[in-house]
């Protein structure tokens, strides 16, 4: 189980006081990894956060300007650029760096999909995205 607590407290030491700082508090995280491979796995967490953001943000904003907003278009595929760069800047292998990220994708995609579309997830899609889930933090959290 992740303690959210330690995570923040992990998050604050990997960005304000540098990986020096977290190496002091990898016994409080007491899972066997060092703090510098937690502050890597934090790090690549938010990256795929933001390059989802990017992907589904992108996709919708190509589905509104084919139904009527041109210019929506051209800034859908400038985000959709924005994401395959970001994406991509994480130093974990490919295969892995995907696996974890369609995890996080589905997340994103269902918000998003929630808030501008008022498309509401049926029982299915949820239970198939718990698998998904679960894979993505197989792969992201036992590496």
């Amino acid at each position: 189980m992740i303690d959210i607590g330690a995570a923040a407290t992990l998050a604050d030491s990997c960005a304000a006081a540098g990986i020096m700082k977290a190496v002091a508090q990898a016994d409080a995280v007491g899972d066997g990894r060092t703090a510098k491979e937690d502050c890597l796995i934090l790090k690549t967490f938010l990256l795929l956060i933001l390059a989802s953001a990017l992907e589904v943000g992108g996709d919708a904003l190509i589905r509104m300007g084919l139904r009527g907003a041109p210019y929506s278009i051209a800034a859908g595929a400038a985000t959709l650029f924005a994401y395959g760069v970001v994406v991509n800047k994480s130093s974990l292998d490919f295969n892995r760096l995907m696996g974890a990220y369609i995890a996080i994708f589905f997340v994103v995609s269902q918000i998003i999909s929630l808030l501008i579309f008022k498309e509401v997830p049926d029982d299915k899609l949820l239970l198939g995205g718990g698998f998904i889930i679960a894979g993505g933090l197989l792969i992201m959290l036992m590496s």
